[in-house]
């Protein structure tokens, strides 16, 4: 997750598969998580689009 401070600064919070979370503030840490996230919305298809493929697949299913 990336959260904007009052103060006008962002901060990341991130968790691995182990369970453990990290947060921070670190503007290099920030701006690669930044790239990373656009990276991944670029390829995710709109909403609706995938509620349509869920409930495909849901009637697939039963």
């Amino acid at each position: 997750m990336i959260a904007q401070l009052a103060s006008g600064g962002d901060i990341v919070y991130l968790e691995s598969p182990n369970g453990h979370a990290q947060v921070t503030n670190r503007v290099e840490d920030v701006k690669e998580i930044k790239f990373r996230y656009d990276s991944i919305r670029v390829e995710a298809n709109p909403a609706h689009v995938s509620v349509a493929m869920i409930r495909e697949a849901v009637q697939a299913w039963t």
